[in-house]
């Protein structure tokens, strides 16, 4: 069942540390001079980051690579940036602000690096420039967009379509730094509210080779290599080393993870936590069994957005002629606490110990042992012996798990709102019949279970009911007896969220 699996996917951080973000709140990027930095040699060049550039009907986005005329496209557009470089582009054409121009800027920090046939092309971070965005850059305020790539298990169960990806506004006290840390990793800081720059000076900052416009498949190497600074470093533990990059892309599902799995006192299931796949059954001894499936992984990156914004702040006083009198009076108050000293003597009054046996010792008799063949009989006889020896505790033998069960899905990758076929394929491998087949799945909470996707090819009793993760808790119910050698296979659908 190994072409059914997915593959991982890794998050590459040449461009800025894992997890860590730096604050930069400056005007203007300044392009270094070309000798500052030696030419990126072509193995060193990390992915690009895909951004899709979005905002009102109509806006117009204009990208700069040298050329002072630039490239306009229409919004919504995608456009591959590389880590490690500070961009300027221009919109125009906004609806409510027809003749202003805002000049952005976007600092690239970090992307991913995918396994197999996957690209990262297909999986765009949406930057969505709003109304309300463009009324405060115009009345002198800084907007501030953070990308974030959200960790899986971090993963809020809200359901969000990869063009709108949720928005989490920051208080204006909070530390945005470890926002950023309790949620992923941050990839791109969008700054909105600078002066706006002219097509020469775009073109100025502008570094060719960094930039891949909509429709073009490959990119020269960079005139300059990557020179935005970061502070922050990854967290390394001593002894399991750095944490894997693939936890910020990968989403786990099936197998029995966390708690194990397993029956309580009443008969009850216990341990069937958020992404479990189990099934139970009895076996041919009447005894209850539970048996966990396979674990698969799907690359099924979520980014989210930290919104701050800085306003431009007016305070109104008014004096009027008037008097105040107040009057404190003080009083002081002493108090005296003299010292107290008590002892209690503790004496040792008795002690005891019991010493446990760690052995046993029995007399073996006198003992015939005969066997007839035909009409002859031999018999043998032992001497008075004294034998010391020790008993070892019972063991239990394994128990036999003829049951298994195996779960893939339909794809290795997929954006968020996009739908995934999962497959569950159960089979009795034993010798022996098997009865009360019940296979439960407890989905995480990235996904969300479609009603009336799921099919079975037996006589089924299904059951949905809301889980500890915000989704479902999915659970056939099988009747009858699953023959030696026999298998079934249930179908069911689950959307990204």
């Amino acid at each position: 069942m190994q072409g059914r699996r997915a593959l991982p996917a890794w998050l590459l951080t040449g461009a800025a540390a894992l997890g860590a973000w730096t604050s930069l709140a400056h005007a203007q990027f300044t392009a270094p001079p070309p000798t500052a930095v030696a030419p990126m040699a072509a193995a060193h060049q990390p992915p690009l980051l895909y951004l899709r550039l979005a905002g009102p009907a109509g806006m117009k986005v204009t990208l700069y690579r040298g050329d002072p005329s630039g490239t306009t496209f229409e919004a919504p557009c995608v456009v591959g940036f590389r880590p490690g470089y500070g961009y300027r582009v221009a919109l125009s054409n906004i609806e409510g602000f027809p003749a202003a121009i805002f000049c952005p800027t976007i600092d690239v920090r970090g992307s991913m690096w995918l396994t197999g046939q996957l690209r990262n092309a297909d999986f765009p971070a949406t930057v969505t420039f709003r109304a309300d965005d463009f009324t405060k850059a115009e009345q002198g305020g800084l907007v501030k967009k953070i990308v974030v790539l959200e960790r899986p298990d971090l993963a809020t169960p809200r359901a969000a379509p990869a063009d709108s990806p949720i928005e989490i506004p920051l208080p204006p006290a909070s530390n945005e730094q470890q926002e950023v840390q309790a949620r992923g990793a941050a990839v791109a800081v969008v700054h909105l509210g600078q002066r706006a720059l002219t097509p020469a000076e775009l073109a100025e900052v502008a570094i060719p080779g960094t930039v891949l416009l909509p429709g073009e498949k490959a990119l020269p190497r960079p005139r300059v290599g990557p020179w935005l600074p970061w502070t922050c470093y990854p967290l390394y533990d001593p002894r399991v080393g750095p944490e894997s990059p693939e936890g910020f892309v990968t989403l786990y599902d099936g197998g029995d993870s966390g708690l194990r799995a397993g029956y309580d006192r009443a008969g009850q299931l216990r341990g069937l936590d958020p992404s479990d796949t189990v099934a139970e059954y009895t076996d041919a001894k009447g005894r209850p069994r539970v048996v966990p499936s396979n674990r698969v992984a799907l690359c099924v990156p979520r980014f989210v957005i930290l919104k701050s914004d800085i306003g431009v702040g007016t305070q109104t006083v008014a004096l009027a002629p008037g008097s105040a009198h107040a009057l404190v009076g003080r009083r002081v108050m002493n108090s005296r606490l003299p010292f107290l000293e008590h002892t209690q003597p503790v004496h040792l009054e008795s002690a005891a110990t019991r010493l446990k046996p760690s052995g046993t010792q029995f007399t073996a008799a006198v003992a015939a042992t005969g066997q007839i063949n035909g009409l002859e009989m031999t018999t043998t006889q032992r001497t008075t012996d004294t034998l010391d020896g020790s008993c070892p505790p019972p063991t239990s033998p394994t128990p036999e798990r003829p049951l298994r069960i195996i779960k893939w899905p339909d794809k290795k990758g997929c954006n968020v709102g996009e739908m995934v076929t999962f497959t569950l394929e159960y089979t009795n491998q034993g010798s022996q019949p098997i009865t009360n087949v019940v296979v439960s799945d407890n989905l995480t909470t990235r996904f969300e279970y479609i009603p009336g996707s799921q099919n079975t090819d037996r006589e089924v009793r299904f059951t949905s009911q809301p889980n500890e993760a915000g989704s479902s808790l999915l659970r056939w119910e099988f009747p009858g007896v699953l023959a030696a050698g026999d298998s079934g296979t249930i179908t069911f659908q689950v959307r990204i969220r």
